[in-house]
């Protein structure tokens, strides 16, 4: 893990995997004739992949906040074969969501 390296980012941290403008901070520069709006959705939802943020004590996928996988798809028959088996039986289950339609939720499983 590596600190962006960029006044306004003290504590936040991001993989060494990730790209070597994330990690010094230089994604947050604007790229010329970009309008302030397509930069701020840029540096807001784009630019990161993975945070761990120890100002604001989160982890991020995606700008997706890290949370509790909701105990009604815990309780779910499909998923309560996968609970027993290979979760081994835990109570909780973190998550960050990946994506949603008006039909469909996807969710990483985290841990």
């Amino acid at each position: 893990w590596s600190s962006i390296q960029h006044p306004t980012c003290y504590g936040r941290f991001v993989p060494d995997t990730e790209d070597e403008n994330l990690r010094d901070g230089t994604y947050r520069i604007p790229k010329k004739g970009q309008t302030y709006e397509q930069w701020m959705l840029y540096v807001t939802t784009k630019a990161v992949g993975i945070e761990v943020n120890v100002q604001l004590s989160e982890f991020t996928l995606q700008n997706h906040k890290m949370m509790l996988l909701d105990p009604s798809i815990l309780k779910n028959t499909d998923f309560a074969h996968i609970k027993r088996t290979e979760l081994k039986d835990v109570t909780d289950v973190a998550c960050a969501e990946v994506m949603h339609t008006s039909n469909r939720y996807w969710w990483r499983l985290v841990g």
